[in-house]
């Protein structure tokens, strides 16, 4: 991934959608909180590389399903192709080297979320540009403001999340987190990275 350079913000996590979360700065937060049985199964994100898009998808539905809004899923490569299409010039190719998170959740800001049965690339079409009429199919919704979490990132992170917030995050990652089945928790950089990858954080435990 690219990373963000600093955009300053008064707030943290993604914005609020749908009335979820006062976002109130001095919200009391529990010791912990699960948000998992409100989210959509994980997918194999494949050769798409647009976990960033995937992430801010998977957002927007779990803060659908926290209010029992059902809706149909978001399609990550439409978030994502977005984001990468502000990236660049209108003549320039889609080229996947990575795109700012950023421009990703202002995509949606703009265009709202697309469904995945509308727009699911395969194989090398993931680079392609979405058709025109994608950018007027976002109409379930959108991403209504996000700012950014800089420090106290424990406290913030869990101050977010029981205001309502899912926020999302990227890492650096290698092969011990490749090879991650569920049985362990990832220990943290043991070898070579591989990358980043982005993430959503959908609970936690401080006790």
């Amino acid at each position: 991934h690219v990373v963000d350079p600093y955009d300053a913000k008064d707030w943290v996590g993604l914005g609020r959608l749908m009335g979820i979360g006062s976002g109130a700065f001095d919200a009391r937060y529990a010791d912990a909180l699960d948000y998992r049985k409100h989210c959509a199964d994980v997918v194999d994100q494949g050769l798409g590389n647009c976990c960033v898009g995937e992430s801010v998808c998977a957002i927007v539905d779990t803060q659908a399903r926290l209010i029992g809004r059902v809706q149909p899923y978001g399609s990550r490569f439409a978030a994502y192709s977005i984001g990468r299409a502000l990236g660049t010039g209108a003549d320039q190719p889609l080229l996947d080297v990575g795109v700012q998170p950023r421009l990703v959740v202002k995509g949606v800001q703009r265009y709202g979320i697309v469904a995945l049965d509308r727009w699911h690339p395969e194989g090398e079409d993931v680079n392609a540009r979405p058709p025109f009429d994608v950018l007027h199919m976002g109409t379930s919704a959108a991403v209504e403001g996000y700012a950014r979490i800089v420090e106290d990132v424990v406290t913030q992170f869990a101050m977010a999340l029981t205001s309502g917030f899912v926020p999302m995050f990227a890492m650096p990652v290698d092969q011990a987190y490749v090879d991650l089945d569920g049985s362990a928790t990832y220990p943290g950089l043991q070898g070579e990275v591989l990358g980043g990858h982005m993430q959503v954080l959908v609970g936690y435990d401080l006790g």
